[in-house]
């Protein structure tokens, strides 16, 4: 077991713990307007608009949707809503006992290539044969000289 496993002592594994607290540092002067019990919109510094539904799990700068952490718009939203962590709105493969799960299972080490057993009927598959020309920009063999023009 890896060190860094023994020593996670989190909900969420470290890495996404810094995620999120530099998420909640960007936050602190936004604005949040309730538009229904799940629907917020979120106004930012920069007067850019942001819409976050806790039911669908959306937030329109889809950081959290790609991510799968809790973006700072999400984060001014449950502030507001008095939510005390955000650890739910998070993808379960950032928090640490997934993370420990993912390891608990040792892997062994492959042997070195000239110990690998190599079976009698192996095929070679050969890489096919281009029938086409390649793309790109035909020569220009079959042109008719103009009367000037001698050859070179």
């Amino acid at each position: 077991m890896s060190i860094f496993l023994v020593e996670a002592k989190t909900t969420l594994t470290p890495w996404a713990e810094t995620i999120i607290e530099a998420n909640k540092n960007v936050c602190n002067n936004w604005m949040v307007y309730p538009i229904s019990n799940s629907i917020f919109e979120v106004k930012s510094s920069t007067h850019k608009s942001f819409i976050v539904d806790l039911q669908q799990r959306t937030c329109t700068c889809r950081r959290w949707q790609i991510d799968g952490l809790p973006c700072g718009h999400l984060i001014k939203v449950l502030t507001m809503n008095r939510y005390e962590d955000c650890l739910e709105f998070a993808l379960n493969a950032y928090f640490t006992e997934t993370l420990r799960k993912t390891y608990e299972e040792y892997v062994n080490p492959l042997p070195s290539p000239y110990e690998w057993e190599i079976p009698d009927d192996l095929m070679i598959v050969k890489p096919l044969i281009m029938e086409r020309r390649q793309p790109g920009r035909p020569r220009n063999t079959g042109r008719i000289p103009s009367q000037c023009e001698r050859p070179i």
